[in-house]
């Protein structure tokens, strides 16, 4: 699976989905599938390849073929479920787009917030993953210190998801 950092999120970085899955296709991909239309695409690689190789060549097809300079985040199926098992647990009645997972762009990435996640952030706060980190915050992205922080230290090597759409991107990767 491909996470698009920052695609129609706002008015920059817009595309459309179905020039989106082309250019996923162009790739040498295969069953590819858009979730939502914020740069979520499940597909099927030919031949095992690193996530890092995989990102790489999309980022590269995109700029060239839709003018598109995004960062691209590839995670596999075995570790984007590992990532959704080691959720920590909503409270109860909360809303689930206020739980974010953090994905590195590059394995080892996460290593920079362990300074963070050694911080109180209450009401908020920082969990720490295998392949993901995961905020919950409660106040929502644009209020939440956290978040903010998080953001200014790992700049474009991470992308984020809520809760809500991760759920929707795990029942796309079990069609």
């Amino acid at each position: 699976m491909a996470l698009l950092r920052g695609v129609n999120v706002g008015r920059g970085n817009r595309v459309a989905m179905a020039d989106l899955r082309a250019t996923v296709a162009a790739c040498g991909f295969t069953d590819v599938t858009t979730v939502l239309a914020s740069g979520n695409v499940v597909f099927t690689t030919p031949r095992k390849l690193k996530p890092e190789v995989a990102a790489a060549r999309l980022e590269q097809e995109l700029a060239s073929a839709l003018a598109l300079q995004v960062r691209v985040t590839v995670i596999g199926a075995a570790a984007f479920n590992a990532v959704i098992d080691e959720a920590p647990s909503l409270p109860a009645g909360a809303d689930g787009s206020r739980l974010l997972a953090a994905f590195p762009r590059v394995p080892g990435a996460l290593a920079k917030l362990k300074p963070l996640a050694a911080r109180d952030w209450s009401p908020a706060s920082l969990t720490m993953g295998a392949h993901a980190a995961w905020l919950w915050c409660p106040g929502g992205v644009l209020t939440d210190k956290l978040f903010e922080d998080v953001s200014k230290l790992m700049g474009d090597d991470i992308t984020t998801r809520n809760r809500n759409t991760l759920l929707k991107l795990q029942a796309a990767l079990a069609a």
